[in-house]
C-alpha cells in the first residue's frame, strides 16, 4: 500500500478523494496485523486519541504507511464479498453473494 503522491493536498477525507484513475482499490474494513503491526497501530491510535481527533481513526494505518511500516494488500478479485454500506448493498449480498457462498461450502 502506498499513499497518493498528492495525498496531503487532497480534499478531506483524503482517502475518499483519490482520483479514480489513480486508485487501485478500496479498504473493505477487514485487516490482519502481525504483532509488530498491531503495536504500530496502537501507537498511532494513541497519538490520535491524545490529539482528540476521534473521527480520524483510519489515519492510523495511513500514518503507519507514511512512517515506512510495510502494509500489504490482498485483492478481493474473484472472491465472494460485497460492500454493505447501504441497504441496497445488503440486499445484493443476500440475493447474489450469500447464495454463492452457501453453495460453495455445501459442496465440501
Amino acid at each position: 500500500m502506498v499513499l497518493h503522491p498528492d495525498y496531503h493536498n487532497l480534499p478531506q477525507p483524503a482517502h475518499k478523494s483519490i482520483p479514480l484513475d489513480d486508485a487501485f482499490g478500496e479498504f473493505i474494513g477487514l485487516a490482519k496485523f502481525s504483532k509488530d503491526g498491531l503495536s504500530g497501530l496502537f501507537k498511532e491510535m494513541d497519538a490520535i486519541v491524545e490529539a482528540k481527533r476521534w473521527r480520524l481513526s483510519f489515519q492510523a494505518i495511513e500514518r503507519m504507511v507514511e512512517n515506512g511500516f510495510p502494509v500489504d494488500i490482498l485483492e478481493t478479485k474473484g472472491r465472494l464479498w460485497n460492500d454493505n454500506d447501504t441497504l441496497d448493498n445488503f440486499k445484493r449480498t443476500r440475493k447474489v453473494i450469500f447464495p454463492k457462498i452457501e453453495k460453495k461450502y455445501r459442496q465440501k
